[in-house]
């Protein structure tokens, strides 16, 4: 007989000495639950206790150990992760695991434990259950059935051997982190999610833009939004974006928690974790973007990692739930939007019916233009001291206004002096003032700022022709609509 035929024979042999043991040891289970089939009677492998009754649950297996104890305070919590959220539902679950051992089947005349991996050694789990009254059991989970149906187990200290509920996996052989709620804030209430107090976005430890919450006292009829934008300067904001935003702290919760207890490592661990999830730059000196909010008089900060490409995820660090909890990037992209996204494009967005006065200074031009409204939106009277303007040549002026949008960053020079500059203020009937200034610090472009600050230009054929419709209206000239590309 050749070699080869001789190996392969062997190789059957064997092959057919692991079936045999392997139903042999099928046929040594006596089912108390048929698979698939109705309960035959139910067999508890302890008394149950309910959830009140446990003071303690701890869990080992192959590659992660946690343990859920009663504190003082009569509350269960998980050791090492006491300040995150739990999802409830799963800790039900756990308890029904450790705490209802529902019997599927026995194993009779079981000579060898590790045939089970049951032994300390080859188990894939173990769990210890103590009750409030002092009293406990041990478990151990071997071998999961070849038909996949449950896990043989026994009780530390007891020979028999019995099969559990292959549900018990999805609780045993998972991590902490399977437990705890991916909640990064106290949620807002659907009801006034929008009355956030304030709200600052912050990259590489400088803020990069804030808006609050106009207070009560200071609201006006005219105001477009109920915030306004306070840094870098007093924009009109993007109210859908921000209305989108502040909606999504109602319900701020992520994929998964990926790190916990961030508060009890020492500062190579905690950094580890930083760089781990990009929440710091490359040298480790600033965090990449801090989102900070106050509602209700609570503040709230979080940190934002960079964004992954690879896997579209992006992290979120909680200090005050000690958790860092992977979210869909793209639902966090507002984090990193320009401040021109933030900001509301058109400087003036008023109704003409809203505004008691507009003076302009400039060269050539300073003159004051008092309005004065009719019961009719149409009726309007304009004086320029006591000379009556012409309605249309003024509606026309007005209009100029409202073409007045954001262009880009101004790259604004040491000294503003030397340049030309027209100063605008529209004083509003309930008393709201807004003082522009354009400086003209190129061939195309009119810096300008709200009550001294800016950042932002607007296109100087915009502010000439500004200019030119006001000494127009001054001296009696018609004032002729243009458009700019």
């Amino acid at each position: 007989m050749s070699g080869g035929r001789k190996k392969t024979i062997l190789v059957f042999a064997l092959v057919l000495v692991a079936l045999a043991v392997t139903l042999a040891v099928l046929s040594a289970t006596v089912w108390k639950t048929e698979p698939g089939g109705e309960e035959a009677q139910t067999e508890l492998l302890v008394p149950e206790w309910t959830i009140d009754q446990i003071d303690s649950i701890s869990v080992r297996n192959r590659n992660f150990s946690y343990r859920l104890y009663r504190a003082s305070d009569g509350e269960l919590y998980f050791d090492g992760a006491e300040y995150v959220l739990y999802q409830q539902n799963r800790i039900a679950f756990l308890r029904s695991v450790c705490a209802h051992l529902s019997v599927l089947g026995e194993v009779e005349d079981a000579r060898d434990l590790s045939e089970y991996a049951l032994t300390e050694e080859l188990c894939s789990a173990s769990f210890t259950v103590t009750s409030v009254s002092g009293e406990s059991y041990r478990v151990l989970v071997g071998a999961k059935l070849v038909s996949g149906e449950g896990y043989y187990a026994r009780l530390d200290g007891e020979d028999r051997i019995v099969v559990l509920p292959v549900s018990l996996e999805n609780c045993l052989f998972s991590d902490l982190n399977f437990f705890l709620s991916p909640q990064v804030a106290i949620n807002l209430s659907e009801s006034d999610y929008y009355t956030v107090d304030r709200m600052a976005i912050s990259r590489l430890g400088e803020k990069y833009m804030e808006i609050e919450k106009i207070p009560e006292d200071e609201v006006k009829e005219s105001d477009l939004s109920t915030h306004r934008i306070s840094f870098p300067a007093p924009y009109e904001p993007n109210t859908a974006l921000f209305t989108q935003i502040f909606h999504s702290f109602t319900a701020f919760s992520g994929k998964s928690v990926c790190a916990y207890g961030l508060s009890r490592m020492d500062a190579d661990e905690y950094l580890a974790v930083m760089r781990r999830y990009h929440l710091v730059s490359e040298n480790d000196a600033q965090m990449i973007c801090k989102v900070e909010y106050t509602y209700h008089d609570f503040t709230t900060e979080l940190y934002f990692g960079a964004p992954e490409d690879e896997t579209g995820l992006r992290y979120v660090f909680s200090p005050d739930f000690d958790i860092v909890a992977s979210f869909d990037a793209s639902s966090l992209a507002w984090a990193d939007y320009d401040l021109m996204d933030y900001t509301q494009s058109e400087l003036f967005a008023r109704s003409i019916s809203d505004v008691k006065q507009i003076s302009i200074k400039a060269r050539g031009v300073d003159a004051a233009f008092d309005l004065e409204h009719g019961e009719n939106a149409k009726e309007l009277v304009v004086r320029a001291g006591q000379t009556v303007l012409d309605t249309q040549d003024f509606r026309q002026f007005y209009t100029q206004i409202l073409y007045l949008k954001n262009a880009g960053y101004a790259t604004v020079p040491a000294s503003l002096a030397s340049y030309d500059k027209t100063e605008l203020t529209i004083t509003l009937n309930d008393g709201s003032v807004f003082d522009y200034c354009f400086y003209d610090i190129a061939t195309r472009q009119s810096y300008y700022t709200i009550s001294g600050k800016g950042v932002f230009y607007v296109n100087r054929d915009y502010t000439k022709k500004l200019v030119s419709d006001a000494v127009n209206l001054t001296t009696g000239k018609a004032v002729v609509a243009r458009q700019f590309s």
